[in-house]
C-alpha cells in the first residue's frame, strides 16, 4: 500500500511504481485526477471516501451535468422542488445567490415534503422559510445553519417540524468511520470479484 499524501515527491513514487496499483482509495475533494489514472496503466477501482445516496436524485443547475448521467436534470428550481420529497439546498453562497430559495421553492414540496440546508444561510430567505413552515408548507426542515448565527431566531424553538443542530455536515465519528468502511469494503469487494456495494457509472 502506497499513501500517496504522505509522499514528498508523489509523482516520482506514480511513475515507479504506477503499474502495480490496481486500486485507489480517495477523498471526494481530492479524487484522482487524469495524470494520476494515466500513471496507472492497470488501474480497476477508484473507491471514494463519501456518502454513496439510495434514493432518485434529481437536480437543478444552470447546465446538465455529465458526470451524472443516472441523475433527473430540472431546470426550473420550483418544478424541481415539486418533484422531490426532499429538498436539499447545497449550492454555494455569494451575493447572487441570496435567499435564492424563497417562498415559492420552499412551499412546493408540500405537506410531505421537507426542505434541508446544509449550505449556508443565506441562501434560503428564512423570514419565509418560518412562515411556511409555521403553516406546514413544507410539512417539516431540518437545518445547521441559520442567518444571524450564531444567534437563532426565536420563532425556531416554538416549532416541533423543524431539526436544528450545528453545522456538522458529514464530520461526526460515526459516520466517518462508516464512510472509511464502505471505501475499504467497495475495494475488497472489487478484489474479491465481488459486486460493488456503491458503483458509479
Amino acid at each position: 500500500m502506497h499513501k500517496l499524501f504522505k509522499m514528498a515527491d508523489p509523482e516520482s513514487l506514480l511513475s515507479k511504481s504506477g503499474r502495480a496499483v490496481r486500486g485507489i482509495a480517495t477523498r471526494g475533494e481530492l479524487g484522482a485526477n487524469r495524470k494520476m489514472i494515466e500513471a496507472c496503466p492497470n488501474l480497476e477501482n477508484i473507491s471514494v471516501y463519501d456518502v454513496g445516496f439510495d434514493m432518485e436524485i434529481a437536480y437543478c443547475d444552470l447546465a446538465p451535468k455529465g458526470c451524472a448521467p443516472d441523475w433527473t436534470f430540472i431546470a426550473d428550481p420550483v418544478e424541481l422542488a415539486h418533484h422531490v420529497d426532499y429538498l436539499f439546498v447545497t449550492l454555494a453562497a455569494s451575493e447572487e445567490t441570496r435567499h435564492i430559495v424563497g417562498r415559492e421553492v420552499i412551499e412546493a414540496p408540500g405537506p410531505k415534503g421537507m426542505v434541508i440546508n446544509f449550505s449556508r444561510a443565506s441562501n434560503i430567505d428564512e423570514a419565509a422559510l418560518l412562515d411556511a413552515l409555521e403553516s406546514g408548507t413544507p410539512g417539516s426542515a431540518a437545518l445547521d445553519v441559520f442567518e444571524g448565527e450564531p444567534d437563532l431566531d426565536p420563532r425556531f424553538l416554538k416549532l416541533n417540524n423543524v431539526f436544528l443542530q450545528r453545522h456538522y455536515a458529514s464530520g461526526t465519528l460515526e459516520t466517518r468511520n462508516a464512510m472509511g468502511r464502505l471505501v475499504r469494503d467497495n475495494l475488497t469487494a472489487h478484489f474479491a470479484g465481488q459486486p460493488l456495494l456503491t458503483p458509479v457509472h
